[in-house]
């Protein structure tokens, strides 16, 4: 329930700096980690690989030192890029007229400086590095072939036996005793 109310939150304003820092995001998880208890601990890194910043080559021996496994979803295409969408900037000219919906905003392609569209295409083998060197696994997922099955099955795993029941204990609320004894004293008193 975490992950989903953090991907519902997360929008490409979400990260105030542009570009990919896979460096910077492993070194969050391995701090976020010494905080938490527990030895069933994964990172799951959903990602093109396409690195703008930072070098993840040197921050993933601290996840193999550690033995936590990075579970690697690579997101598009080797050989042919896509375009990334953006939402567009607002002109203050929104209203009675226009073809917007309100709550919708209006999209458009991420452009360079010079005005050429910025095309992101998977680093396969990159990705595929990070997820070998931590014992983890890589996957490539793409909008017609999902392909998380394996991921989820490894997060499975980590897991113990006495747990993947899911069972927990809840008390049996047994309010209705001192309700009905209190609605019997206030009718006594009447």
């Amino acid at each position: 329930n975490t992950i989903h109310q953090f991907l519902a939150a997360m929008d490409t304003r979400t990260v105030a700096a542009g570009g990919t820092n896979i460096a910077l995001a492993l070194e969050t998880a391995q701090k976020a980690f010494k905080a938490a208890e527990g030895s069933h601990q994964a990172v799951v890194l959903i990602s093109d690989g396409d690195e703008l910043e930072g070098d993840s080559r040197q921050a993933v021996a601290a996840f193999a030192a550690s033995q936590v496994p990075l579970f690697v979803v690579g997101i598009g295409d080797p050989e042919r890029g896509a375009p990334i969408q953006v939402e567009k900037e607002s002109d203050g000219k929104r209203g009675a007229g226009t073809n917007v919906k309100p709550g919708k905003p209006e999209l458009e392609f991420l452009r360079d400086p010079d005005g050429k569209m910025v095309v992101s295409k998977l680093n396969e083998a990159g990705l595929r590095y990070l997820s070998e060197r931590t014992g983890g696994i890589y996957v490539r997922s793409t909008a017609i072939a999902p392909n998380l099955l394996p991921v989820a099955e490894r997060v499975r795993q980590l897991v113990p036996a006495e747990h993947a029941g899911g069972t927990e204990q809840r008390p049996i609320e047994r309010y209705h005793v001192p309700l009905l004894l209190a609605v019997l004293l206030l009718l006594a008193r009447l």
